[in-house]
């Protein structure tokens, strides 16, 4: 009978506790004004993989860096990593990201074409979230709640 109990207790303890250490994904919009070419999408998309991997993993399960639309939109495990890790990893590249200055000793190496402007723009919208419906990795299709504008018809 104690063996019966104790092998119980151990399995809720064990439910219990990997419910706590379950990843959270979030997913997040960020403007980047000055990202105005493939090459720029790509310094911005590589910062934000390696911020991803760079805390205990694969924290980032997709980027995708839209250039004409100045966007750059992440899915990523929340309990590792918050909105601010990966918006100052754009800004220590040298860009701009929505209320974050760019880093103006790394932005002032850029070529001329993608230095743009180093404050984000007054009227930047906010972070947008739920972009993504498919959890594929690398895949991005609009969500039905989103936004329907000139940028994202």
């Amino acid at each position: 009978m104690k063996k019966l109990t104790f092998i119980l207790l151990s399995a809720v303890s064990l439910a219990l506790f990997s419910a706590c250490f379950r990843e959270m994904i979030s997913e997040a919009e960020l403007q980047v004004p000055a990202m105005n070419s493939p090459e720029a999408a790509k310094i911005v998309s590589d910062a934000l993989w390696q911020i991803g991997r760079s805390v205990t993993g694969d924290n980032i399960t997709a980027v995708e860096a839209d250039w004409t639309n100045h966007v750059v939109r992440v899915r990523y495990n929340n309990a590792e990593l918050k909105l601010r890790n990966l918006q100052v990893a754009v800004r220590h590249v040298g860009f701009a990201v929505d209320d974050l200055p760019a880093d103006e000793t790394v932005r002032s190496r850029l070529p001329a074409s993608m230095r743009g402007t180093a404050v984000p723009a007054a009227d930047t919208p906010q972070t947008r979230t739920s972009w993504w419906t498919s959890t594929t990795k690398g895949t991005a299709v609009p969500a039905a709640d989103t936004p329907q504008t000139p940028e994202n018809p």
